[in-house]
């Protein structure tokens, strides 16, 4: 229902097309007498114009809704891919929503064509109103009554009424609420008041002739072109002339347009939208950063392309259409102006709005900036991100004014337009992925502080280039059909077009073009399609799919476990690209001799094994599993050396920019990348509806109290690495660094571990600035970006704090080091592992607190990220359903617990933020809520249910008991090998600690839905 809500917005386009047109259709014809003539009321004759311009409207959503209808009926769609849809869920969407928000916008452009007698003001109404609604959700978002009562086309109402329904619900579910009904009640009261108006001001024009006289004089505050002899008339033709020509007629639009109070208008909506987002939107994945230049440019992205493409879309029937619709065209079309020279100038006009456009809203966020004291400006990084926002803007422009071209109407020009702009949208929601079909669209573009735009920038590049060859063709080949004068007709339009096709100029153009088009899709495919995988998630889920088909029997198999790791890892960051050496000692820990290794690779890399004794081996490539042979079989209690090469290179740029791992600066890679021993049931497919379309049956999750949650092969290992990078970065790696030298131009650094730790490790390489300091013998280590001082003294304070609190709660730290480390934003999250934290820079090393209430995420994301060095390393959960708990809802728990010792003004801000994220998670969910003792994917139950339901333990047990008992379970359980924890040992403790009065409650919060009250 809400996405048949969504619909009726996109229809206040439509309104404009069809009540628009109706109302001015006998100004612009200047008809207007002949119909007053006939002795039909003004007041008659809108009322007759306005319904049959809704009506319209109406039925081209209805058969929208329609096809939705019986598309769902279609029998290639998977049977669990939608919910149920019944008609009462339809009509109820029509009836509340479709057709009251259809008529808001009716009674909208029918009082503003009223009063203005303008479509040109009238469009930049709808426009902003349009823009309003989503920035008054912005900025009314969490007043849930205001915001549901200002939106007109009550998509908040539905939105916080459907806040806890499920899919189905969502699907079928009839909105009852209050709330809803109070804002179509008041919103239908609007839109009469606005028809009423619209009624009273047609009521009341002047006659005819003065009304015809208002609206030319309305429509063109600056008078039309001045097609004066002084301004186009040339003495020659052809060669510069024309060049002089096509300037000269650019520069007169772009000047009669941009200074014109509509295009004003529109400038200021851009600003006003760009500074709504700048102002309410000021975070990445929920955390509040600092306003630096790329992500000023991240929401200037965000906040402007669809409005002006519907401004750049109405502009270019403006530029096409204007001349013939006020009779000029005879006059104007008469000079000696080549069609080349005409199209030229209103192509380049066209595109001139455009940049003083983006320039608008580049100019409020460096204002913004300003006002915020941030003096670090870039103006190169505003350049370059300009650039790449008007690009795709400027592509979808020339093609809009081929598409009015291609019609010969305004109107259809702009159905065409329109189309043409939802056609990539259409087709991606079929699944077409390939950017090489998705008219003016680029993969995402991804910027960091730390990394640039990385391969993003050539990928970008090149599909604008091979778009904008598209574009300019589709305006050469639509010019064809322009033909000069009054006269418009279809015949004698495509008349004109056969004999244009015959000038071998205009086909030596398209061919040159197509060349051009040839050359770079061929580029852009050999990147996309054979350096890399055009479709990595469906391939990788391809792969993961014949891996569990093949080798899923061999889950029961004894396999030696991996007990010492030994490695040389070469990164070559500006080549994007690393070698490793290896061995792993791998020991039988079972009862029963193995002759036979099964090792799981990563298929994207080249790995090669070594073995000792090996007889024979067989490799699948498509899976990933190579089995060998032993000679002799290894014995219980014996163990065997395993070495191995393993190589990946990035190559080229990709079809959606998701290679972010190896890159120039703040290099990313863990232990995934490396064999490992078995069968790996962490490659297993879990979603249901991914799992039926290969074939498999419902997933079943492993439990398995002899092996730990983070590793199918190993328990806890001992590990070594040379970690080499270039020679201007610093490599990072897990254990205490023992040195670090350079040579041959490249840096290196060894590491050990101090103990026993997980079969999880990572290495990282960038140009960091290291901030060293030590707390009570720990040497605390912090690698940020030079660019990123802010938050590392913050970061140090979490880390001394919770050196402390999480000492005395659950025992000394056992390491000797701590380091934090920074990577870079092309991806948002953190991880811990043995002595080394990592998360990315739009998270705590940018984030900023504005609020002294609020959330200090630098110390918050740190605090939570340290408490794994408890729970989650020391303490190492059973791979079982419930594993989260003793990790991520532990972590969580104690880093709020760290807020309210030290920074207690917060803890009230960061406790509504957990319910809110809680509530968030859950909205829309298409499967059940999984219960806090068996949660495994929904982040949602482990961070923040989780935390609140152990924040309501302690408050039942008291802060004392609570704390005492949570460090006897983890000191029973600390490095401990198998069996290792169940979510359910733990939860028996704390309820064992609990009179039998509370034991209900603590079944309620771990076995079942929803929050603790």
């Amino acid at each position: 229902m809400i996405a048949l809500g969504g619909l009726s917005i996109i229809g206040q386009l439509v309104a404009v097309m069809f009540v628009g047109t109706s109302l001015l259709r006998d100004d612009r014809a200047r008809t207007v007498e002949l119909i007053q003539m006939t002795g039909v009321p003004r007041a008659s004759y809108f009322s007759a114009r306005f319904a049959a311009g809704y009506l319209l409207s109406l039925f081209t959503l209805l058969a929208t809704v329609v096809a939705l209808v019986v598309g769902y009926q279609m029998p290639w769609l998977p049977a669990n891919s939608l919910g149920p849809m019944p008609w009462s869920a339809f009509a109820m969407a029509t009836g509340a929503l479709i057709a009251p928000n259809l008529f808001f916008g009716a009674a909208m452009v029918a009082a503003s064509i009223a009063f203005t007698r303008s479509m040109k003001y009238t469009v930049v109404a709808v426009v902003s109103v349009l823009v309003l609604h989503n920035v008054g959700n912005t900025m009314t978002h969490g007043a849930s009554m205001l915001s549901a009562m200002l939106d007109p086309f009550a998509g908040q109402a539905m939105i916080q009424m459907a806040d806890k329904w499920t899919a189905d619900q969502l699907n079928s579910a009839i909105p009852l609420s209050g709330t809803f009904w109070l804002n179509r009640l008041f919103w239908l009261a609007v839109s009469t008041a606005l028809a009423w108006g619209a009624y009273w001001r047609f009521g009341s024009l002047p006659d005819a002739g003065k009304a015809a006289h208002a609206n030319s004089t309305t429509e063109s505050a600056v008078p039309p072109i001045a097609h004066t002899p002084s301004v186009i008339t040339v003495p020659r033709v052809g060669g510069w002339s024309e060049v002089i020509k096509a300037w000269h007629i650019a520069r007169t639009e772009f000047a009669q347009y941009v200074s014109g109070v509509p295009f004003l208008c529109c400038v200021v909506l851009i600003a006003g939208v760009v500074a709504v987002y700048l102002l309410f939107e000021r975070s990445i994945e929920g955390t509040p950063v600092y306003p630096l230049t790329h992500f000023m440019l991240r929401q200037i992205e965000a906040a402007i392309p669809l409005p002006i493409s519907a401004i750049l879309a109405f502009y270019s029937g403006e530029m096409i259409h204007r001349e013939r619709e006020e009779r000029l065209a005879s006059l104007v079309d008469a000079y000696p102006v080549s069609e080349g020279a005409w199209l030229a100038g209103k192509t380049l006009a066209l595109l001139g709005l455009l940049t003083v456009l983006v320039d608008t809203g580049v100019m409020t966020a460096i204002g913004f900036q300003l006002l915020r004291d941030v003096t670090a400006i870039e103006p190169a990084l505003y350049v370059q991100g300009a650039l790449l926002i008007a690009l795709p803007l400027g592509i979808f422009a020339v093609a809009a004014l081929a598409m009015q071209l291609l019609a010969g109407n305004r109107m259809a020009g702009y159905a065409l337009t329109a189309l043409l702009g939802a056609l990539p949208i259409g087709l991606a929601k079929l699944g077409v992925q390939d950017h090489l079909a998705l008219f003016g669209t680029t993969p995402p573009i991804r910027y960091s502080d730390m990394s640039g735009f990385g391969s993003s920038l050539a990928a970008a590049g090149s599909f604008d280039l091979y778009w904008g060859v598209v574009g300019v063709a589709l305006l050469l080949f639509a010019s064809a059909l322009h033909i000069r004068g009054d006269s418009d007709d279809a015949r004698s339009r495509w008349a004109l077009a056969r004999v244009t096709f015959r000038n071998r100029r205009r086909c030596a153009w398209l061919a040159s073009l197509m060349v051009v088009f040839a050359v770079t899709g061929a580029w852009i495919f050999y990147n996309t399609h054979l350096l890399n995988d055009i479709h990595p998630e469906e391939s990788a889920q391809t792969r993961q799919a014949t891996y569990e088909h093949n080798y899923r029997s061999l889950i029961k198999v004894p396999q030696p476990r991996v007990t010492d790791v030994n490695l040389s890892v070469d990164l070559h960051p500006s080549e994007r690209r690393v070698c490793v050496d290896g061995i792993y000692l791998l020991t039988n820990e079972s009862s029963q001799p193995i002759d036979t290794l099964i090792v799981s690779v990563d298929p994207t890399t080249n790995t090669t094994l070594h073995v000792m004794g090996m007889r024979s081996m067989s490799t699948d490539t498509m899976a990933g599993v190579i089995q060998i042979h032993l000679a002799a079989p290894i014995a219980p209690g014996q163990s065997l050396r395993m070495a191995f090469e393993t190589t990946d290179e990035r190559q080229g740029f990709t079809n959606n920019s998701e290679d972010d791992d190896l890159v120039a600066d703040g290099t990313f890679l863990d232990n995934r990348l490396l064999p490992s021993i078995g069968y790996n049931h962490m490659r297993e497919l879990t979603n249901a509806r991914v799992r039926s379309a290969h074939g498999l049956p419902p997933y079943i999750a492993v439990m398995d109290a002899t092996h730990p949650y983070v590793s199918d092969d190993a328990g806890r290992i001992t590990f070594h690495a040379v970690v080499a990078t270039d020679g201007d970065q610093t490599p990072l790696a897990p254990g205490r660094q023992v040195r670090a030298w350079r040579k041959d131009g490249r840096s290196y650094a060894e590491y050990v571990s101090e103990r026993p730790m997980l079969n999880l490790y990572v290495f990282l390489s960038a140009r960091w600035q290291v901030t060293r300091t030590t707390w009570k013998g720990v040497v605390i280590e912090v690698y940020a970006d030079p660019k990123h001082p802010w938050n590392v003294n913050r970061i140090i304070t979490a880390l001394k704090d919770g050196l402390d609190a999480y000492g005395k709660a659950y025992g000394p730290y056992p390491l000797s080091e701590i380091r934090v480390a920074e990577f870079p934003s092309y991806r948002v999250f953190a991880q811990s592992f043995a002595g080394l934290i990592a998360y990315s820079e739009a998270l705590g090393f940018t984030s900023h607190r504005d609020d002294p209430s609020g959330i200090d995420y630098p110390y918050f994301i740190t605090a939570h990220e340290f408490a794994h060095q408890w729970w989650g390393h020391l303490l190492v959960p059973a791979d079982a359903p419930g594993a989260r708990l003793l990790t991520e809802s532990m972590a969580q728990f104690s880093a709020i617990q760290l807020v309210d010792q030290h920074e207690h003004t917060s803890l009230n801000a960061l406790l509504a933020s957990e319910r809110d994220a809680y509530q968030t998670g859950k909205q829309g969910l298409a499967e059940p809520e999984e219960p806090l003792d068996e949660v495994q994917r929904q982040d949602f139950v482990a961070y923040h249910k989780g935390a609140l339901a152990l924040m309501d333990y302690q408050r039942l047990a008291g802060a004392p008991l609570a704390e005492q008992t949570m460090r006897q379970f983890l000191i029973q359980y600390r490095e401990k090998e198998a069996p290792y924890p169940l979510a359910r040992d733990f939860i028996d403790a704390l309820r064992a600690s609990l009179p039998s009065s509370d034991h209900a409650r603590v079944e309620a919060w771990s076995h079942r839905s929803g929050l603790p009250e």
